[in-house]
């Protein structure tokens, strides 16, 4: 099996239509993409929420969607990472299991062999932009390093939420040890924990 990866497409727009024909020239058997996609950033989170919509209508989703009718043999795996904001993520949810499989805490059966897990989750950082953060560890040590932001936004309402990231939130450590629980079940298609 032939597989096509990438993340952090975002630094620059042209990246993501290199990876599209990148795909075209070596025609692999599935391309995953693991976040970081949207180079889409304005004046802070709250002017960038309408352009990573408006990035993903109107230049993402078209273009996958060109490359599936092109390549309609060619799975695509993917989702948005930690500099993705996660209100523009409803715009591709009506398309997963069909055009492409989305991965956050998923296990994506792509054939009788191989499997792949998906989590997009990352230890608190510096910024702001919260979306995808979470504690690592139940002990809380990583929410009390000098250089990472407890205080942020999330977007997953749609507008910029202030919030203060602690333990209720859940960790990373809990999100890992259900998805390895939930390996054991049937997860044909794909399967979300």
């Amino acid at each position: 099996m032939k597989v096509l990866y990438t993340s952090d497409t975002h630094v620059h727009p042209a990246h993501f239509r290199r990876l599209l024909h990148a795909a075209e020239a070596t025609r692999p058997d599935m391309i995953i993409i693991g976040g970081d996609i949207n180079p889409n950033w304005k004046k802070g989170i709250v002017g960038s929420i309408e352009p990573h919509r408006s990035w993903i209508r109107d230049k993402m989703l078209p273009a996958i969607l060109a490359f599936r009718n092109a390549y309609p043999g060619t799975l695509i795996l993917l989702d948005l990472g930690n500099d993705d904001i996660v209100a523009a993520r409803e715009l591709l949810e009506p398309h997963d299991g069909k055009e492409f499989h989305l991965l956050h805490r998923r296990l994506v059966k792509t054939n009788a062999d191989v499997v792949v897990v998906g989590y997009m989750n990352v230890n608190p950082t510096p910024f702001a932009i919260k979306d995808w953060e979470k504690p690592d560890c139940r002990d809380a040590s990583g929410l009390m390093a000098p250089d990472v932001a407890r205080s942020g936004y999330s977007t997953a309402s749609g507008i910029a939420e202030a919030i203060e990231m602690d333990l209720s939130c859940g960790t990373i450590e809990d999100d890992l040890e259900e998805l390895s629980r939930s390996m054991g079940e049937d997860f044909s298609g794909g399967h979300a924990f």
